[in-house]
C-alpha cells in the first residue's frame, strides 16, 4: 500500500460572483447558499501518490449586505483564497475590490488569491483579458487566473487550479502524479469500501485511508489490476454453490494481518 509521507489540512475561503458554474466546480447541487452565510466543500488531493492535501473550502455567501458582518469571522485560519466572478457580466467584476479588501484586511497581504472566471454558455462575454489584467496588476494578485467556459474542459481546469494551489502553498514540492479525490461523494467508492472495510482474517476494521489508496490507483497499473480482480471475485463469488461460498472469505487485509503473512 501507499504510505502517506505527509498529510495536511488546508482551509480555502471563497468569494464573488455564485453562479451555476461556480456551484458546478465544488460540485454542489443546488444554488440555495446556507442560511448561516457560509457553506463548505472538502476534496483531498494526492500528490506523487503519497502525499495528501486535504481542502477545506469555506464558500462565504454573496449577499454581502446580510452576511458581511460574519466575514472577517469566517475567514480566519485560511491559506488561499479563489475569487470567482462572471465573464458575462462585468457588474461581477466591480464586486472583485470588496472582496480583495476584504481577504487581505482578515488574513494578510501575501495571502494567495486566485482569480477564476465563469463563462456561462451562450451568454454574450462582457469582461475581457485586460479587463482581468489590469485588476491582478492593481492589487498585486496571483499572476495567473483560471476559465471555466463549460462541462467539457470543467475537470481538466479544476485539476490544473488545485494542482497550482499545492505549488503555492508547498513551493519545494515536485509534482509528478496529481489527481483529485472525493470519496464521500462517488457511490462505486463507497459500495467498495462497505464490502472490504473489515479484514477477512482478524476482522477488524480496515483504516478508510488504506481501502482508498487501492480503490483509486489509475496510476498504479498493479492495483488497478488487484482492485479490479476483488470486484470481479465478488461478482463471481454469486455463481459458486452455497457449501463452497459459506466458507469463502474475500477480502483486504489489514496493516497488521498483511505484515504477518507477507513480510515474515
Amino acid at each position: 500500500m501507499i504510505l502517506i509521507t505527509k498529510t495536511f489540512k488546508i482551509k480555502v475561503v471563497i468569494g464573488g460572483e455564485g453562479s451555476f458554474e461556480k456551484n458546478s466546480f465544488l460540485n454542489r447541487t443546488t444554488l440555495v447558499e446556507e442560511e448561516i452565510g457560509v457553506s463548505f466543500k472538502s476534496l483531498e488531493c494526492m500528490v506523487n501518490e503519497k502525499d495528501s492535501y486535504k481542502l477545506i473550502m469555506w464558500d462565504l455567501n454573496p449577499a454581502k449586505d446580510i452576511f458581511g458582518f460574519m466575514y472577517p469571522q469566517f475567514c480566519r485560519g485560511a491559506k488561499a483564497c479563489f475569487l470567482f466572478f462572471d465573464f458575462s457580466k462585468f457588474s461581477s467584476v466591480r464586486e472583485l475590490p470588496y472582496w480583495i479588501t476584504l481577504f487581505k484586511k482578515t488574513l494578510g497581504d501575501e495571502i494567495p488569491i486566485i482569480l477564476i472566471g465563469t463563462l456561462p454558455e451562450p451568454k454574450i462575454q462582457e469582461v475581457f483579458e485586460e479587463d482581468i489584467q489590469k485588476m491582478i496588476e492593481n492589487y498585486k494578485l496571483y499572476p495567473e487566473y483560471f476559465t471555466i467556459s463549460n462541462e467539457s474542459n470543467k475537470k481538466r481546469k479544476k485539476k490544473a487550479i488545485f494542482k497550482n494551489l499545492i505549488t503555492i502553498l508547498d513551493p519545494e514540492i515536485e509534482i509528478e502524479k496529481f489527481k483529485i479525490i472525493s470519496p464521500c461523494e462517488d457511490p462505486a467508492f463507497i459500495a467498495f469500501f462497505i464490502k472490504f472495510s473489515r479484514c477477512p482474517i482478524c476482522n477488524r476494521q480496515n483504516h478508510e485511508r488504506y481501502i482508498q489508496d487501492l480503490y483509486y490507483s489509475q496510476d498504479d497499473e498493479e492495483k488497478s489490476k488487484l482492485r479490479d480482480y476483488l470486484l470481479n471475485l465478488i461478482e463471481d463469488s454469486r455463481f459458486y454453490p452455497q457449501k463452497y461460498s459459506n466458507k469463502i472469505k474475500v477480502g483486504i487485509p489489514c496493516c497488521s494481518c498483511y505484515r504477518l503473512i507477507f513480510e515474515n
